[in-house]
């Protein structure tokens, strides 16, 4: 299946006649090993429009790798990019078309074809690390992926646990979009539902009869456009993010990890800390939504909490994902990735203070010390 993006990016006059497209390939490589990559180059090839393959984009796109990709557009003369991979390609795709424009002045069109769950592909943003090794962001209309091509049978090369560990980031893009600001109530009913077909279908995907399952790898696709359905939204997304944010490039934390790693708690935390009203009742609805199995032995929390059945509700929830990502085999820890006890307190205030910089958090975001003592302390 495809889908068209990049509405507002302006076109070159109908009048002109367009350069033939000559595309950079971009990848990771471990996928440039797969049967995946040589198959996409060979069809450019068949239609004259093919450079060359970059295969050395790493986790969390670093600069360096960044550089190096466009240093390889340019002197190939490419005009075209088609990303292949996770969140990591898809961000850096979207990186080379925004420096390329920076310093010559056009933004290059990019194709994305998505390999893991992480859903890139829809926004017009991009992460990247820095020199420094910190996590860095931009975003521009003119980096939105032209088109996106989703077909569930690669995703059949995406090691079991990189699909499964993306599919609860994109749990973690609907569970947030819940209650960040200004979130239009259809952006919070396809969250709902991105809820649901995770919780249904990532299970599914998993062992040797995982492989055979194809509808519930599409099913999954759908979900993860769902969970970060494109929007102009400026408030950005909330403290699961963020925290996952600072983890991920300084720890070398995988995107996925980072949110099986905080998202839970986060649920927990603003549970409790979202006053009464259509942010917590919205939160709460993801009962309703989550299959039975999950939250049959938590129906009593909404008992325990007299007056305030939605905080009950909220924790029922988060206790269903904790079962989820048991079933699914993610379970971790921040010492497995070494994470100093001591940088607790930092990681938090760093997350705080990214938060609270977008429009509409600084009103409901737990302070630093909370999210250490409520997310990350019992992960540790």
């Amino acid at each position: 299946m495809a889908a068209q993006a990049g509405a507002g990016v302006a076109t070159a006059d109908a009048k002109q006649a367009s350069p033939a497209p000559k595309a950079l390939v971009m990848t990771g490589t471990s996928l440039s090993k797969t049967p995946i990559v040589p198959r996409i180059e060979k069809l450019l090839q068949d239609h004259d429009a093919y450079t060359t393959t970059f295969t050395g984009m790493k986790q969390h796109a670093p600069i360096s790798n960044i550089e190096e990709a466009l240093e390889l557009l340019r002197s190939n003369q490419a005009n075209l990019i088609v990303g292949i991979g996770g969140g990591s390609v898809i961000d850096a795709a979207k990186l080379v078309s925004y420096f390329h424009n920076e310093r010559h002045g056009s933004f290059i069109p990019h194709i994305a074809i998505p390999t893991t769950l992480s859903a890139a592909e829809f926004t017009s943003h991009a992460g990247y690390t820095d020199e420094e090794g910190n996590k860095a962001a931009l975003s521009s209309e003119g980096i939105v992926a032209r088109a996106i091509i989703m077909d569930p049978k690669i995703s059949l090369h995406t090691p079991e646990k990189l699909w499964l560990s993306t599919g609860i980031r994109a749990m973690d893009h609907a569970f947030e979009t819940l209650y960040r600001p200004g979130a239009a109530y259809p952006l919070q009913q396809l969250a709902l539902a991105a809820i649901r077909d995770l919780f249904t279908y990532l299970p599914q995907c998993m062992g040797e009869e995982g492989k055979k399952h194809i509808e519930a790898r599409g099913k999954l696709q759908i979900a993860a456009w769902m969970s970060l359905f494109p929007n102009k939204i400026e408030t950005g997304l909330g403290p699961s993010h963020a925290l996952g944010h600072a983890l991920g490039a300084t720890y070398a934390i995988p995107h996925g990890y980072c949110s099986v790693l905080t998202l839970p708690n986060t649920i927990r935390m603003m549970a409790r800390h979202l006053g009464e009203g259509n942010d917590r009742s919205m939160l709460a609805n993801t009962f309703s939504y989550i299959p039975t199995p999950y939250v049959r032995d938590h129906m009593h929390l909404s008992d325990d909490f007299e007056g305030e059945p939605d905080v009950g509700t909220i924790l029922a929830s988060a206790a269903a994902l904790d079962k989820l990502v048991e079933r699914l085999g993610l379970r971790t820890s921040l010492s497995h990735y070494k994470v100093p006890k001591g940088d607790l307190k930092k990681i938090a205030e760093k997350a705080y203070k990214a938060t609270v910089a977008k429009p509409g958090w600084k009103e409901i975001c737990p302070n630093a010390d909370e999210m250490v003592s409520h997310v990350l302390e019992p992960v540790y």
